[in-house]
C-alpha cells in the first residue's frame, strides 16, 4: 500500500501496481513535452555526410586483422553462407584468421596442456580429445577457404589454405604467454600440475629477464626538450646533412651481423674528420635482440656523451647540436616492444633541459641508412664492431646499459614463429603425401601457390586446388569411393582408367583443347612444377579443366570461351589507347 498526497493536503491509499507506477512517475519523471510538428515541417536540414573512405572487402578484411580477438564480430566460416561462398580466396583466409582462429583458441593459454607421451606411457596425455575437434574444425573451415573436395588429407587442406596445423597454432599461442607469467622453479614436480605450471617446464623462458612493456606512455601534449626533423625523402636527408653547420654533430646507428646485434654513437666537431667521443654496447645475440633495439640504444648513447661528458654539457643549450639516427619512430609514444628504451631516452634528453637558454637543446635528424654519408658509414662500422662483441668501459655506459638488457619480447615472438615454422615443415615431411607432390610443388608453404590464387576467381581456385591435390571427381577416383560403377574413361572408350594424367595428358577426346594447352606451355608441358611456378600456365591448365565440361561445378566451354574473348577485347582495346597516348605525347 502506498500513501498519496492530494493537491488539496489530503491524503489516499493507493494498492494496485499501476496505481503505483503512475503516481510514482508523476513524482519522479517531469512530463513530456508537446511535439511542434508543424513548426518543423518548413525546416531544412543539412544532407547526410558521405563516407570519406569507400568501403570494400579488402578493407573491412584488413580491419578486421587489427582488432583483437574479443572485438571481433561474430561471424563463423560456414559452407552455405552466401557471403563466404562469393569471397576471394584470400579473404576468406583472413576472415578465417581474424574470427575462426580467434574464437576457437580463446583462452588456450589457460585451458590447453600440449600433448605429450608420459614417461612409460604409449598414450598421449593431455588436451588430445580438444585438439582433435579443433582440427577437424580447422578442416572445415580450409575446405572453405580453399574450394577443395571434403575427402583431401587435413595437410594438404593446411598447406594449401596457409593455415598452420591447429597443434602449431596452439603451441604459437601456448609459448608466449609463459613469458608473462610469474612461475616455480623447473625442478619442482606435481602430481597434477596445472597448464601453467606445464608451461613452466616445457619452456626455458625466464620472465624475470624478458622485457617489460608499461602501460604508461607519454602525453599527446609532451613538449620534448629537442627537435624533430625528418626529410620527406633519402635524398632530401643527405641534402640536408650536406648543409648542417652545426659546430656539434653526433650520428648514431645499430647493426647486426653474424646474428649478433650492437649500437656505437660518434660525436664529431666543426669540420673535423675524425670522432672525438665513441661509445659502442653489445646488445647480445640477434634470437634475443632486435635492431630495432638497437637503434634505440645507438641514439641512448648519443645522447648519454651529451649528459655525461662535464665539457660538452657546458655547451649543451648555448650551441647547436644535431643527433643523426635512420630510426623514425622517434615520435611514437604508444606502448610497445622496446618502449623501456624510448622511456630512457626521454629521460636522459629532459636531464638536459636546464642547460643553456635554447629551450630545444638539440635536434633529432633522420638520414637514410647507407648514404654514402662518411660519418654515417663510420658510425655503421663501429656499430658492427659493437655486434661483435666490443663495449665500451661498463662504468661509463648509461645506468640501463650496465647489467644488460632483457630480452626482447619482438625477438621472442619472431622465434616462436620460426619454430612454428619449422614444426610444420617437420610435419610436413613426415607426412605421406609430401613425397609424391615433390613433383607438383617443391615450394613448402606454397607461397607461390598462394601468390597466383590472388588472381584467380573462386571457381578457379576450387578447380587448382583439385588438380593439385589429386581429390578431383574422375571416374578412377569416384569409383575407389564407390560413387560410380565403373573408373575407365567413357570419353574415349579406350577402357583405360580415367586418372588426373589420363584427363590431363593422354585422352584423344581432347586432343584439340590440349594442343592449346600445350601451345601456352610451351617446353614446359607436362612437367607440372614449371607450370605451378608460372601465373599464365596456371590459367591455361585451369582453362583446359573448365573447358571440357567434364565437372558438373565447372563453367561449361561456351561460356569460358565468351569470357575469355571479352577479357582479350578489353586487353586490346586498353593497348590501342596506351598507344594513341604515346603517339600523341611524341608529337608534342
Amino acid at each position: 500500500m502506498l500513501e498519496v498526497q492530494n493537491d488539496d493536503g489530503t491524503t489516499r491509499s493507493v494498492t494496485t501496481n499501476d496505481e503505483k507506477a503512475k503516481m510514482l512517475a508523476n513524482s519522479f519523471f517531469i512530463e513530456k513535452p508537446e511535439s511542434d510538428a508543424e513548426g518543423d515541417a518548413g525546416r531544412e536540414y543539412l544532407e547526410a555526410m558521405k563516407a570519406a573512405i569507400p568501403f570494400d572487402v579488402k578493407r573491412i578484411c584488413d580491419h578486421m586483422k587489427r582488432l583483437s580477438p574479443y572485438k571481433a564480430p561474430g561471424v563463423i566460416l560456414d559452407r552455405s553462407r552466401t557471403a563466404v561462398e562469393g569471397a576471394s580466396y584470400e579473404s576468406r583466409r583472413e576472415l578465417n584468421e581474424a574470427v575462426g582462429i580467434p574464437k576457437m583458441t580463446y583462452a588456450a593459454d589457460v585451458w590447453y596442456i600440449p600433448p605429450e607421451k608420459g614417461q612409460g606411457g604409449k598414450k598421449k596425455v593431455g588436451s588430445v580429445d580438444a585438439l582433435e575437434r579443433m582440427a577437424r574444425v580447422q578442416r572445415i573451415a580450409a575446405i572453405v577457404i580453399t574450394g577443395a573436395l571434403g575427402l583431401t588429407a587435413g595437410d594438404m587442406l593446411d598447406a594449401h589454405a596457409s593455415i598452420e596445423p591447429m597443434e602449431v597454432q596452439l603451441l604459437t599461442i601456448h609459448r608466449p604467454t609463459h613469458a608473462r607469467q610469474a612461475y616455480r622453479k623447473h625442478d619442482q614436480k606435481f602430481a597434477n600440475p596445472s597448464p601453467i605450471q606445464t608451461m613452466a617446464r616445457r619452456y626455458d623462458t625466464d620472465p624475470t629477464k624478458t622485457e617489460k612493456i608499461t602501460l604508461k606512455a607519454r602525453a599527446p601534449d609532451h613538449h620534448p626538450t629537442f627537435g624533430i626533423r625528418i626529410a620527406q625523402d633519402r635524398e632530401t636527408s643527405i641534402a640536408d646533412e650536406k648543409e648542417d653547420n652545426t659546430p656539434i654533430r653526433i650520428y648514431t646507428d645499430g647493426s647486426g651481423i653474424n646474428k649478433k646485434t650492437g649500437a656505437a654513437a660518434l660525436l664529431y666537431r666543426g669540420e673535423a674528420t675524425e670522432p672525438t667521443h665513441t661509445m659502442h654496447y653489445y646488445l647480445g645475440k640477434k634470437s634475443h635482440h632486435s635492431t630495432y633495439e638497437a637503434e634505440w640504444v645507438g641514439a641512448i648513447l648519443g645522447v648519454w656523451i651529451l649528459v655525461s661528458k662535464a665539457g660538452i654539457r657546458q655547451e649543451v643549450g648555448t650551441k647547436k647540436i644535431s643527433v643523426y639516427t635512420d630510426n623514425q619512430s622517434m615520435k611514437s609514444g604508444r606502448p610497445g616492444p622496446g618502449q623501456y628504451l624510448q622511456d630512457e631516452f626521454f629521460k636522459l634528453a629532459n636531464m638536459l633541459s636546464n642547460n643553456g637558454p635554447n629551450r630545444q637543446k638539440f635536434t633529432m635528424r633522420w638520414i637514410s641508412a647507407h648514404s654514402d654519408v662518411a660519418q654515417n658509414e663510420k658510425v655503421d662500422e663501429e656499430a658492427k664492431k659493437a655486434a661483435r662483441g666490443e663495449t665500451s668501459f661498463i662504468m661509463s655506459l648509461p645506468p640501463l646499459l650496465q647489467p644488460g638488457l632483457p630480452r626482447s619480447i619482438f625477438s621472442l615472438k619472431e622465434e616462436v614463429k620460426k619454430e612454428a615454422k619449422k614444426r610444420w615443415a617437420e610435419i610436413w615431411a613426415g607426412s605421406k603425401r609430401s613425397e609424391g607432390f615433390e613433383n607438383i610443388d617443391t615450394e613448402f608453404p606454397f607461397k607461390g601457390y598462394r601468390k597466383h590464387t590472388k588472381e584467380l576467381t573462386r571457381a578457379q581456385n576450387s578447380m587448382l586446388v583439385q588438380l593439385r591435390t589429386g581429390h578431383i571427381p574422375l571416374n578412377m577416383y569416384l569409383h575407389i569411393r564407390k560413387k560410380t560403377d565403373t573408373s575407365t574413361c567413357q570419353k574415349c572408350n579406350s577402357g583405360k582408367p580415367e586418372t588426373l594424367e589420363h584427363f590431363l595428358h593422354v585422352c584423344p577426346a581432347y586432343r584439340a583443347h590440349r594442343a592449346v594447352m600445350d601451345k601456352v606451355h610451351g617446353r614446359d608441358k607436362r612437367n607440372m612444377v614449371k607450370i605451378m611456378g608460372n601465373y599464365k600456365h596456371i590459367r591455361a591448365l585451369v582453362r583446359y579443366a573448365n573447358r571440357m565440361g567434364r565437372f558438373t561445378l565447372s563453367r561449361n566451354g561456351a561460356e569460358t570461351d565468351r569470357k575469355g574473348a571479352e577479357r582479350a577485347k578489353k586487353r586490346e582495346e586498353e593497348e590501342r589507347r596506351a598507344e594513341e597516348k604515346e603517339v600523341n605525347e611524341r608529337g608534342r
